[in-house]
């Protein structure tokens, strides 16, 4: 018997009160913003969508690797959620790792059905995953972030910019309640690419955690046929390089100028975002989301691409000292 740990107890998500079925059930079916997953049962659906914006295209690229086809720096600052649809006609486990750290507590990702927490999925059901579940009823936002300020930074670095999907299949009880003794499909070698990963170069984005929303979550059983996952995914978000610039109106409230070293900040409007974040005049701008050294235009334009809501991570210079920041932006 397999048991999954969150604390003291085993978990499943019944519910996080995001968006209704209806609306997730639409997200399905756009060829490769949808990953599928082919195991003995059926299909595992999977899906990255961006708050307020369409599931991130992926292309494979490997025999379990999938690439974000995009600008990574587009990305950074904006909440989003991983969904996923079991299109089977049994129950499957399905255990999601985050830059290397389970949704479930932020434990890292073992590979093991009996060392990983994972959502327990009904025939049919979709379950959106909106961050990391810290206790039974709330759970910290998915955020895309520079890698400095990844949730795996200091602990799992080489997995920065990677989204792990393990796929469990359920031992089905025969009659009198016996055990299917099926042999096991999933060989003990058959285990994560990411979890034997070499090192990679640098990701470009990671994820860190947002605001906090409220996600039920409750102890269920669940009896893995294989001690290894049948079928996984590993999902490149973070390495791709690029920007766009989408015009929007996000504001901070300052009034910059160049210097060698970045954007000087001259004057700060009171009562603005960069007030009320502690920036001073006189600061410079080192770094914006993944910009070093950045000129005053890029960092107009990258915060004029920030959605209401949205992140901008600043490291400023002040003095001898430097400072990171992670401002919610206006607009």
């Amino acid at each position: 018997m397999n048991t999954h740990r969150f604390g003291l107890s085993l978990i499943i998500v019944l519910g996080l009160l995001i968006l209704p079925l209806s609306a997730s059930a639409g997200w399905f079916g756009q060829g490769d913003r949808t990953i599928e997953l082919r195991h003995g049962g059926g299909t595992l659906e999977v899906q990255l969508i961006p708050d307020g914006g369409k599931a991130l295209s992926l292309k494979q690229n490997g025999s379990h690797r999938w690439a974000f086809d995009g600008s990574t720096a587009d990305l950074v600052g904006g909440s989003y959620s991983i969904v996923v649809r079991n299109r089977s006609s049994e129950r499957l486990k399905v255990v999601v790792g985050v830059d290397g750290l389970n949704v479930y507590g932020k434990e890292t990702i073992v590979g093991r059905a009996n060392g990983d927490t994972g959502s327990i999925l009904s025939p049919g059901e979709i379950r959106t995953l909106q961050g990391w579940q810290m206790n039974h009823s709330t759970a910290q936002r998915f955020v895309f972030s520079p890698p400095e300020w990844s949730e795996g930074e200091g602990r799992t670095e080489s997995h920065i910019g990677l989204i792990v999907v393990q796929v469990y299949r359920e031992r089905r009880r025969g009659w009198f309640g016996l055990r299917d003794q099926a042999e096991e499909r999933a060989p003990e070698e058959g285990r994560l690419e990411a979890m034997s990963r070499k090192a990679a170069p640098r990701p470009q984005i990671g994820t860190t955690s947002g605001d906090d929303v409220a996600s039920r979550v409750r102890t269920v059983h669940f009896d893995s046929l294989t001690t290894y996952p049948e079928v996984w995914a590993e999902i490149d978000y973070g390495r791709n390089v690029g920007r766009a610039y989408p015009r929007r109106s996000g504001e901070l409230g300052l009034t910059i100028t160049w210097t060698d070293l970045g954007s000087l900040i001259v004057d700060i409007r009171p009562g603005s975002v960069a007030e009320a974040a502690g920036l001073q005049a006189g600061d410079v701008i080192v770094r914006v989301d993944t910009e070093n050294r950045p000129s005053p235009g890029t960092v107009k334009d990258i915060v004029n691409a920030k959605r209401r809501g949205d992140y901008v991570f600043v490291r400023v210079q002040r003095g001898r000292h430097e400072l990171s920041l992670k401002i919610r932006c206006n607009s």
